[in-house]
């Protein structure tokens, strides 16, 4: 007699940033099926229904990909910044399950995804910079430390948007006269789409006007988006982009040590934009690194992942981790 089995039980994963949002769909192996990104998903950022969007989006190219192999759904698990974790669980759960996803929703903070996308080991220290900026001891799977992440109002030393609103700055100095010349200042207002001239406005130069004009009727938040060309001026060997690295490097080391004990020694997962640059902002974090082993990684997918199989109480030792990993890079790919 022929008995038809259930198809094994599937999860999904998502980590929702502030400039875009990835999903995947593994089953309990830790191997992953399906893969979708999509827009931002920090609802902080975005708005909870922007963000929402981008989620759903995200994890309906995930189902496509998959070519309708997964059901049976354990439960999802969304990462995404920590000040949003206190969302309206019970109206994410419905939107979910209009694409079919019913199960248990969890949410953690993305610095734990992003710490676990780098390590299965339960103790070290994660460090983020892309819009903003977070450093992170993890000790027994959780939270034990967080240092810094209060936002652009509020701190995020050393961010993008860190540089970006700094770079801005010397720009607009640059162009009164009140501090050096920046090679930042000629890409930075040919993105805003402004001539430099020798015209002036009501005793000031028209093109810091027009900047004035242009970046005022700005998100501050994106203001992020300059941060790029920092790095662009400080390869071509501009001393104030140099400075502003260096600066950015400083605080980012800070709280990293303010973050550090003696009793755990690591390894370090880095993640973010700035971080992967690969820059003097390097240079400044080596000398506070120690005995600690980095470990970069492009974003928390591969955590969310792992931790979703945590939630449903699956082992996620080396070899799962390894599997999530290496199934997750070929759907990327």
């Amino acid at each position: 007699m022929h008995i038809s089995l259930p198809p094994p039980p599937f999860f999904l994963a998502l980590d929702a940033g502030g400039t875009s949002t990835r999903a995947t769909i593994l089953d309990g192996s830790g191997k992953c099926l399906g893969y979708g990104r999509s827009g931002p998903g920090n609802p902080i950022s975005s708005g909870f229904d922007r963000a929402l969007t981008s989620l759903l989006e995200a994890t309906q190219r995930a189902l496509e990909s998959t070519g309708g192999k997964a059901s049976n759904w354990a439960g999802m698990t969304l990462a995404m910044a920590g000040g949003s974790t206190q969302l309206p669980q019970e109206k994410l759960t419905k939107a979910f399950e209009l694409l079919g996803l019913r199960g248990k929703l969890m949410i953690d903070s993305d610095l734990l995804a992003t710490y676990y996308s780098g390590t299965y080991h339960s103790d070290g220290y994660a460090l983020v910079a892309g819009t903003g900026a977070v450093c992170a001891r993890v000790r027994n799977y959780r939270l034990d430390r967080v240092v810094d992440g209060v936002g652009w109002l509020l701190g995020d030393e050393g961010s993008g948007f860190w540089l970006g609103h700094r770079a801005v700055r010397a720009v607009a100095a640059d162009l009164d006269g009140r501090a050096p010349r920046t090679a930042i200042t000629g890409p930075l207002l040919e993105r805003l789409d402004i001539a430099i001239s020798k015209a002036t406005h009501e005793g000031r130069p028209a093109a810091l006007q027009s900047l004035i004009q242009a970046v005022y009727a700005l998100r501050p938040i994106e203001l992020a988006s300059f941060a790029v060309l920092v790095f662009e001026a400080a390869r071509a060997g501009d001393v104030v982009a140099h400075s502003l690295l260096q600066r950015a490097g400083a605080a980012l080391s800070r709280s990293l040590s303010t973050a550090r004990i003696p009793e755990v020694k690591g390894p370090v997962v880095l993640g973010g934009s700035i971080l992967s640059a690969g820059s003097v902002i390097d240079d400044e974090l080596s000398g506070h690194l120690g005995d600690l082993h980095p470990v970069r990684v492009p974003d928390g997918l591969a955590g969310a992942a792992l931790l979703a199989l945590r939630h449903a109480d699956l082992p996620v030792g080396k070899e799962v981790f390894e599997r999530i990993a290496q199934s997750l890079g070929e759907l990327r790919s």
